[in-house]
């Protein structure tokens, strides 16, 4: 999210039980990268490609190849993984915002597989690196347990590094629950004549494993003083205070360092060392000095441990689950737009390869004047819930075909009415989720049933000049902007609350335009001397990431890039300083604009929009002034990273002039 940090990576894994080697394989797409002459994934492996691999290297201490030649659009792209011969061995065309991870904003999270068994190309085998929520953990070894050792007075084995082999025949060690040491209150089995005799203790624990593909990552906490190496099945995995992993029986500790409680070790492809029944961790502890008079061992493993918030380039991904919950896509109503007394079909594409037990629409009717916003203790009230089905009944067209489906009962469309609905399903084992995920933040699917708009009389001056009605055919030749909100909300906004606050996005609203509902949007006033001068006020409006606006020019065109977001301007002079029209003054923004265009300048976007704003259970009242019409607005493009890309113009820092 940082756009000055160059710290975009691609990670790669190997979930086969050989080495692969990538001579001559690249990566193409959104980024290009040919991995040099040497390179390998180890079984169970994992290998990072950067940007800039110093910066992800120094932000997460990891290795990493690099750099490439393109960039990753946060909006989506296509990455190929091509082999020697040009054939693309694997493929990813990510997307922003559902059924995709939500990311691209502070707090810097990546997009994660939550298990390497998925299918990569559907969203919701993705997730923001927010941190796993433990599901599948659980220890292998635990604190105290019993541990075959032996004492450092010479090598533990003939032949070098075999004593850390699970074929290792270890029966004529001795045994004895940890801690095993002296010097501590805590050591259960002492050996009070380790200070004097020998710096370094062996030790061996076997543990059993079931299913090592349902393991995406080890955590191994180590109570030591004062230094160890590990190692899993032979294979070295952690080191505390040693100069390296092949030490002699004789050896020291680096420094003098220990911790009385168990300090974590992450284990990097530690589902890739493991196989199905036994297993053994080996450990070689050392002390400082042969004169040393305390040295301990004890240790903890575990899997599958809940992860921290943030990427995990090079290590098991945050989010990995060993039962990822069901895929759900192709969320839709049917019809888009309702009008009053239509039933409304909500229906999704599930599924799940153990099977959909459970599926449930929850929706919310909001009525005009009643608006409730995300941040309200009522957001979470008042949610109806309704079964799915995939039977081909009760909304449902088709059996069978993965596409659950459920009714809203046509007596609850209404005109002007918000529907908002999420769906949880749950999948046989009794994993369950709901959508939208949690990343999103936009957390509701929705739609906007609506009649139409009807005609509106009113006069330049009230009781002077003549009332002139404009038929719905004049006030829909242009776009139609919805804005439902509080009363309270847009009264304080355009009128109201201090104008210290104007630069602050602190209003609650959602916008309908072309049948599309954005929703839990932001809005505030805009200007600055101008600010509240007239009765019609310029506002702007701030949309969610991966709900960005999409709106359309003069002649209907949809534009190329979606806007972030864009300020309503009235068309208007606030100075005017004489009680007659400045209606004219609509053409003069715009053509400005336009002017710019034409000699080769690079300027914003303009079009003009028809604004209502429901705030209120009346659409209509006996006052012009009262009521959803709001009148003829400009929509004004932001001059931001968006525009640049626009108007074909290469990434960099945009000003903006003003003066003083």
């Amino acid at each position: 999210d940082d756009k000055t940090e160059h710290s975009e990576f691609i990670e790669l894994h190997n979930t086969t039980s050989e080495t692969v080697a990538l001579p001559g394989w690249r990566l193409s797409g959104a980024v290009d990268f040919a991995f040099p002459a040497g390179t390998s994934i180890e079984p169970g492996g994992f290998l990072v490609v950067a940007e800039d691999p110093p910066t992800v290297s120094s932000k997460w201490k990891v290795s990493a190849l690099g750099p490439w030649t393109g960039k990753l659009d946060n909006d989506g792209e296509t990455i190929r993984l091509r082999d020697q011969g040009g054939e693309v061995v694997d493929e990813v065309d990510y997307r922003l915002g559902f059924p995709w991870p939500t990311v691209g904003a502070p707090p810097s999270h990546s997009i994660e597989l939550i298990n390497p068994s998925l299918e990569n190309d559907l969203g919701g085998s993705w997730r923001a690196s927010t941190g796993g929520d433990g599901r599948g953990e659980s220890t292998l070894i635990g604190g105290g347990s019993s541990w075959k050792f032996f004492k450092g007075t010479w090598e533990p084995s003939a032949t070098p590094g075999a004593w850390r082999e699970i074929d290792f025949d270890d029966a004529r060690w001795a045994a004895g629950e940890g801690a095993i040491g002296a010097g501590q209150g805590f050591v259960a089995t002492e050996l009070d004549e380790m200070p004097g005799n020998y710096t370094t203790i062996y030790l061996r624990r076997t543990f059993t494993v079931g299913d090592p593909a349902a393991i995406g990552s080890l955590l191994l906490r180590a109570r030591a003083d004062d230094g160890f190496n590990a190692w899993i099945n032979g294979t070295h995995v952690a080191a505390l205070n040693v100069s390296g992993p092949e030490l002699p029986f004789d050896a020291v500790a680096e420094r003098a360092s220990g911790s009385t409680s168990f300090v974590d070790h992450p284990i990097p492809n530690g589902g890739g060392l493991l196989r199905e029944g036994e297993n053994v961790l080996a450990i070689q502890l050392l002390n400082r000095s042969i004169d040393d008079a305390d040295a301990f061992f004890d240790a903890i493993l575990q899997s599958n441990v809940a992860a921290g918030d943030g990427p995990t380039p090079g290590f098991p991904n945050s989010v990995f689950a060993t039962n990822a919950p069901p895929q759900i896509r192709r969320v839709a109503h049917a019809p888009k737009q309702p009008g009053s007394g239509e039933e409304v079909v909500i229906s999704a594409l599930i599924t799940d390869p153990e099977g959909v037990a459970t599926a449930t629409l929850h929706y919310r009717v909001v009525a005009p004047g009643s608006y409730v916003r995300l941040t309200d203790r009522d957001y979470e009230r008042g949610w109806v819930e309704v079964a799915m089905n995939d039977t081909g009944a009760d909304g449902d067209a088709f059996a069978g075909d993965n596409t659950w489906s459920a009714a809203i009962p046509a007596e609850l469309q209404r005109h002007r009415n918000l529907v908002r609905y999420r769906i949880t399903v749950e999948d046989s084992p009794g994993n369950s989720v709901r959508v939208p995920y949690p990343d999103d933040p936009q957390p509701n699917f929705a739609y906007f049933c609506y009649d139409g708009v009807p005609a509106w009389s009113g006069a330049v001056r009230p009781g002077v000049t003549r009332r002139v009605t404009y038929s719905t055919e004049t006030l829909t030749s242009v776009p139609v902007y919805h804005l439902i909100a509080l009363e309270s909300d847009v009264m304080g906004c355009m009128y109201n609350d201090p104008v210290g606050t104007a630069r602050t996005y602190r209003y609650h609203a959602t916008v309908v335009y072309d049948g599309e509902v954005y929703d839990h949007i932001k809005f505030r006033i805009k200007g600055q001397a101008s600010t509240r001068v007239t009765g019609k006020n310029k506002t702007k409006w701030n949309f969610n990431r991966g709900h960005r606006f999409q709106a359309r020019d003069n002649y209907g065109r949809k534009y190329p890039e979606k806007w972030d977001k864009f300020a309503l301007q009235t068309g208007t002079c606030p100075w005017w300083g004489r009680d007659t029209s400045t209606g004219g003054m609509v053409l003069n923004e715009q053509g400005s604009y336009k002017f710019y265009r034409l000699i080769g300048v690079p300027s914003c976007n303009t079009h003009l929009f028809h604004l209502r704003i429901i705030d209120n259970i009346r659409e209509r009242s006996g006052s012009q002034y009262e009521g959803d019409f709001w009148g003829l607005y400009i929509a004004l493009e932001e001059p931001d990273g968006r525009f640049l890309d626009e108007m074909g113009l290469p990434d960099g820092n945009l000003y903006k002039m003003n003066g003083s």
